[in-house]
């Protein structure tokens, strides 16, 4: 028996977020079609899109086409973000585009989608930084 050990190290590497693209771009949309946002960085980003207000429209990667008034531009950010070493990082791209076609969701249901989008990303936090979890509540007799 020799005194040497097999010993396999590794090292995590972390990169923020890069190389952010947005596709299809294209400069007109249909109502139904989907954008898709993707980006490198280690740990995997998560994905946030947002209109020029600022206001979050959709959490993940995906962002759906469901609203529109026909002849109007409307502009989106894409945000990946990703956390290590007690920092967030984050890289942006923003995309301009009309949408053409029949029209079915109302602004009702835009106001429902950020509410929930809203509602989404401050459980994601709680989850993260304080390791939220639903739970039932006790039943009374």
């Amino acid at each position: 028996m020799t005194g040497c050990m097999l010993v396999t190290i590794c090292h995590v590497i972390a990169v923020a977020p890069r190389n952010l693209q947005i596709s299809p771009r294209r400069s007109t949309y249909r109502p139904g079609e989907k954008l898709s946002c993707t980006a490198e960085g280690n740990p995997l980003p998560s994905y946030q899109w947002s209109d020029v207000e600022n206001v979050i429209v959709a959490s993940g990667s995906n962002l759906i086409i469901d609203y529109a008034v026909n002849a109007t531009t409307y502009t989106f950010r894409c945000t990946a973000i990703n956390h290590f070493n007690g920092k967030y990082h984050t890289v942006t791209d923003t995309i301009t585009f009309a949408v053409t076609g029949n029209v079915k969701t109302s602004k009702y249901n835009l106001t429902i989608i950020v509410l929930i989008s809203i509602l989404f990303t401050i459980y994601s936090i709680c989850v993260e930084k304080y390791h939220c979890r639903w739970r039932k509540m006790p039943q009374r007799m």
